[in-house]
């Protein structure tokens, strides 16, 4: 049997698909490390291979002793070791609640977890790391930079967010074919959805008018005063109780907490989010210049943070400014670049204000020719008036090629070597983007839908995809055909690597 280690989410149906592998002995997963939500079900069934999420993420200083003997010690030296460190210490800010979670606190969490991974890899010797996402915390994205680095076999789950539908990636950008038949009636739908995504955005290349991905509408919605109050009785107040509780606790005990090294109290730790969201803001505002639509203009929208879409899904441009340098560098000196912020940034602006520093719209317009235009404007003008669009790896690359407009793209996306859209390389030039003529939108409707019946499978890899993106697909019948179709994918990779 191939051995993999397993990054897997809460939904059920991957731990019916392991199982499944492991009683058919074609695979058996010798790390079981994701949602804890299954990790008692997993127990019974592979026992000491699962790890608690709680431990790897929140409190890796409650781990045991590693008794580390310097088993790939030259990981140490290596440039994946630099990189993986830097990218770490980005995902941490995703809990850095308060803004008190130190560079030194973060380098002590980094080197317990970056020993465990090496003693780990080494004692369980792997053959393949199966990952359903990109991994979303520090302590996944460690562990997956290790086997990257000793060279173990990796694949990824890949959603395209259009309906429920995964590829299965085994290099970031290529992806497993398929090998059985696909549902009739759940393509259909697919099919169905996407001939009207691609209709809706091929009109709007002509209209006006605006198009509006259905978690913004949800969002603008959640904003309004009435939702604020009905959120902060059954959720906010919930959450709050809940960290006095923790805090007190801790104090208490007499437990050392890295996200609160002050011990902080409620009022200070409430007082300290509010003037980090108002600060961001503020100072988002104070940076937001007009633009002058006669000026011919590359449209890069920024992502919002922290979020798996830069990090880890940006690659080597996890970091906004790190792209648009390679950017500028690649445009002719007469274009510039409008930067425009993601609006979930503030609507969901707890989080969102963990993943922007207030002064890193300053930074954007020391870069030549950058015009910041903050939350202003729509959208689907900036595309429609825009000499091409560049994003890392955002909607607003495929919404501009359908549209008839080129886009750059800097990570992995899901429509990857899609027509109009350019992959960043080294040797990329824009008189290569000016020169390739323009596909219409029946093209790239041909191209997608080619992509998804060879290697597309119903599948939604998280809670969140079954509860609020694609609730609408929630069924027993849904979820067998992903326990099928999934596990024929999976079965193909672990076949090959077991050749």
């Amino acid at each position: 049997m191939v051995r993999y280690f397993f990054f897997m989410t809460g939904n059920p149906v991957w731990f019916r698909i392991a199982k499944d592998l492991y009683e058919e002995e074609v695979a058996e997963p010798v790390l079981w490390f994701g949602d804890d939500r299954l990790n008692a079900m997993a127990t019974e069934v592979f026992e000491d291979a699962v790890v608690k999420m709680l431990d790897m993420v929140h409190r890796p200083y409650s781990l045991p002793e590693v008794n580390y003997a310097g088993e790939y010690a030259e990981f140490f030296q290596s440039e994946d070791y630099i990189r993986a460190k830097d990218i770490c210490f980005k995902m941490m800010d995703r809990f850095d609640m308060y803004g008190a979670f130190s560079r030194l606190d973060r380098e002590a969490y980094f080197h317990k977890l970056t020993i465990w991974c090496l003693k780990t890899v080494h004692e369980k010797k792997p053959d393949a790391l199966l990952m359903i996402e990109r991994p979303h915390s520090h302590s996944q994205y460690l562990l997956y930079r290790v086997c990257k680095y000793l060279d173990v076999k990796i694949a990824n789950f890949k959603a395209c967010p259009l309906f429920p539908l995964n590829y299965l990636q085994y290099d970031e950008v290529h992806s497993v074919e398929k090998v059985m038949e696909s549902d009739p009636e759940i393509w259909r739908e697919f099919e169905s959805t996407l001939a009207g995504y691609i209709d809706e955005l091929s009109a709007l290349s002509e209209s006006g008018d605006s198009h509006s991905p259905s978690y913004m509408q949800r969002q603008r919605r959640d904003a309004k005063l009435d939702r604020k109050i009905k959120k902060f009785i059954f959720n906010d107040s919930k959450l709050i109780w809940k960290d006095f509780k923790h805090h007190v606790g801790n104090r208490l005990r007499g437990v050392y907490s890295p996200i609160n090294p002050y011990r902080y109290g409620l009022i200070r730790r409430l007082w300290s989010k509010n003037t980090r969201r108002k600060n961001l803001r503020r100072f988002c505002q104070a940076a937001t210049e007009q633009f002058d639509f006669s000026e011919s203009f590359v449209y890069y929208p920024l992502h919002y943070e922290p979020e798996r879409t830069t990090t880890p899904d940006g690659g080597d441009f996890y970091d906004h400014m790190v792209a648009l340098v390679a950017l500028r560098k690649l445009l002719p000196d007469h274009l510039k670049i409008v930067v425009k912020e993601h609006p979930s940034q503030f609507f969901l602006a707890d989080k969102g204000s963990r993943g922007r520093s207030p002064l890193i719209y300053d930074v954007f317009k020391s870069v030549k020719g950058v015009v910041f235009v903050g939350t202003e404007g729509d959208s689907m003008d900036f595309i429609r008036r825009s000499s091409c669009v560049a994003t890392l790896t955002g909607s607003v690359g495929i919404e501009a090629a359908i549209m008839g407009k080129k886009a750059i793209t800097f990570g992995y996306t899901w429509y990857y070597d899609c027509p109009n859209t350019f992959a960043w390389r080294e040797d990329l030039s824009f008189s290569e983007i000016e020169n390739q003529p323009i596909a219409d939108a029946s093209t790239i409707h041909a191209f997608i839908l080619e992509k998804l019946r060879k290697h597309g499978v119903p599948a939604m890899e998280n809670m969140s995809a079954s509860n609020m993106t694609h609730k609408e697909w929630v069924s027993d019948s849904f979820y067998e055909v992903q326990r099928k179709e999934a596990a024929s994918l999976i079965k193909t990779f672990m076949v090959d690597i077991a050749r």
